[in-house]
This record gives C-alpha cells, structure tokens and sequence, in this order.
C-alpha cells in the first residue's frame, strides 16, 4: 500500500475515532467522571491513571505524585482517583462545547449548502380566454409547487400595474396554510404581501394553493403581475431554511378597450379547486419569439442566475448531496440530543444536590 494513502486512511480512523470520543465524553464524560473513584476503590487493579499512562517511562505524575512506571499504572491514593476524576469532567465540558460549536456550525453553515431548493411560486392565469376586457374581476390564484419537504411559512410579494389593474381583496379560504400575518394591498405603489403559515408538521403536499388575488381591470393595455425576489417558502426544519428555487417570471393580462358584450363583468374569474388546487395555463406563449401580442409589443427578460448559483442548485439535487444531507442532519439531531440529555442530568444533579 503507498505510503500516502496508508496516511491518509490512518488519518480518517483517527478523526473517526476522535468524533466518536468527543460525542461520547459530550454525553456520558459527566458519569465517568463521577464513577471513576468509586470505580478505584472497587477495582484498583483495574483503574488506570490518565497521565501516567500517557506518560513515558520515568516521567513525574503529578496526579499520583511519584514516577511514572508502565508496571503500575493505577493511580497511587484517592486523591489521585479524585483528581483523574476531574480531568475526565473537564474534556466532558469540552467535549459538549465542541459538540454545541458542530451543531452550529452544521446547522446554519453546511446543511443550507447542501439542501434541495425545489419550491416553486406560480402566478395563476384563466385556463379559457386569453384576454379580459374593461371593468372585467380576474382572480388570480397563488400556487406552490415542487414541495419535497414540509413548508410551514410563505412570504410571496407582488407587483402589479396599477395604471390598469386595480387590486382588490386577497382570498385564503381555501389555502393550506392557516395563519395569515399580512395581508396588504397598496395600490399607491403597486404592490402586494400576503404572508402566512402553518404550525408543525407544516405543508407536505406537492402543490398547494396559498392565497388568490382579486383584480379589476380599469384600462386597456397589457398588465404585469410580477413576483419580488423578496418572497421566500421557507422550510419547517427548525431553521426557517428558504427552499425557494426560483420566482416564476411574471405573468401578463392583455386587456381590450371595450367593456363585456354580455355585460358579465366577472366572466374570467378562475374558480380555485378544492384541496388546495387551482386551475393554471399559459396565458400568453412567448418561446417562439412572439415578441408582439395582439398589436402590442411586450419583452419579457429572463432572471439572470449566476454559475454560482445554478451550481450550488445543481449540487443539491445530486443523489450523493442527498446523502451528504442526510448525515448532516442526522449529525444536527445527535447533537441536539446530547445537548438536552447535558442539560437535564445538570439540572438533575443540581436539584438533587
């Protein structure tokens, strides 16, 4: 075997082994420590000093106050045991600070790296007519999509023409979340927040209606509805984890300059499927260069994702990210066990004592 990779496969056992330790004082350094004198007095033969066996031969034990022999390594008198006791309480508490500094580190460093973003936010547009006339109620239907892990809280953020579409009322009847903080139209400015969630275990599903906007249309032209980059699905992880993909690039509502014949002014209101659905199709196709729509030139400009961003996308949705991620999380759920099981045999031992 090469010499390098013998070096390399002693220097994984070791840090696999270190791990190990640190995880193990983290949780049970606190008991040995306090059965390690007992442990001495039962058993002297079988007790070993810590600095003398880590000690060359002839070297002064402080611990036991003599010199250290590799013939006898159990520690000298109770004191000494004590004393051994101690040292091991100490890499406990040092262990369980590097456990709490891995959970940290895991948690809001490494894991966000390597998990999925997948949800996606669909602006709702009528499956029937592919235009509205004057005074027309459209109501446009918000939709997740790609959900590959629970969501409990989605912020979604529009922008709408307000020269010709007048915003009118959010409707949440028949959303998958149940608790709404914000729910504001601002016509001034064109704009809209609906925010909202669900308590644990959060939304599941692969699609799920959030919330439909009701619009008016008060002049001809072609309007946009466009989604900010300040909208956010986050995940219900613990860490509030945003697993937004991407933000669909908007949708536009042509708009005629006369009113309804039938004078049926919400004749292209979508009706939202029961369940969480909705009806959604394509309002206008422009993947053949349709650069013109019904007489009116519109251009549409695709958000730009930097290398870095499509590359990170791309590593998340590999099948050895996925099991990266896995190992993450299952590292954060140790942690978090050891460091509650600390925290409650302190409290223990203080209420006891």
């Amino acid at each position: 075997m090469p010499n390098s990779l013998y070096a390399l496969i002693k220097i994984i056992s070791i840090a696999i082994v270190s791990w190990i330790l640190v995880h193990f004082l983290a949780l049970f350094g606190v008991f040995v420590a306090l059965i390690y004198p007992v442990w001495w007095l039962l058993m002297p033969a079988y007790t070993r000093c810590l600095v003398c066996n880590s000690s060359s031969e002839g070297k002064y034990c402080s611990f036991c106050e003599r010199q250290v022999s590799k013939n006898n390594l159990k520690p000298s008198t109770l004191i000494s045991a004590v004393k051994n006791g101690g040292l091991i309480f100490l890499f406990s508490l040092i262990s369980f600070g590097l456990v709490v500094l891995e959970s940290i580190l895991v948690g809001r460093f490494l894991l966000p790296i390597f998990q999925a973003r997948t949800a996606v936010v669909h602006i709702g547009v009528p499956n029937s007519d592919k235009y509205f006339y004057l005074n027309d109620v459209i109501s446009i239907p918000l939709t997740i999509s790609g959900i590959n892990q629970a969501i409990n809280a989605v912020q979604i953020d529009l922008t709408y023409d307000r020269n010709l579409l007048q915003g009118l009322e959010i409707l949440t009847d028949n959303s998958f979340a149940s608790i709404f903080v914000d729910k504001i139209i601002d016509h001034e400015l064109g704009y809209v927040r609906i925010s909202g969630g669900i308590p644990n275990p959060g939304f599941d599903g692969e699609e799920g209606l959030f919330a439909t906007v009701i619009f008016r249309t008060i002049r001809p032209g072609t309007a946009k509805v466009d989604l900010l980059p300040s909208s956010m699905v986050l995940a219900n992880d613990g860490r509030g984890s945003n697993v937004l993909s991407k933000i669909d690039y908007g949708t536009n509502y042509f708009i005629l300059p006369d009113f309804r014949p039938d004078g049926n002014l919400q004749g292209n209101v979508i009706e939202p499927v029961a369940g969480g659905a909705s009806s959604v199709a394509i309002l206008f196709d422009f993947s053949e260069n349709q650069g013109v729509v019904l007489g009116e030139s519109v251009s549409i400009e695709e958000e730009k994702v930097s290398f870095w961003e499509s590359f990170l996308v791309k590593l998340s949705q590999s099948w050895l990210a996925i099991l990266w991620q896995k190992t993450l999380e299952w590292i954060i759920w140790l942690d978090n066990f050891i460091i509650a099981g600390f925290f409650r045999v302190s409290r223990a031992f203080v209420e006891m004592w």
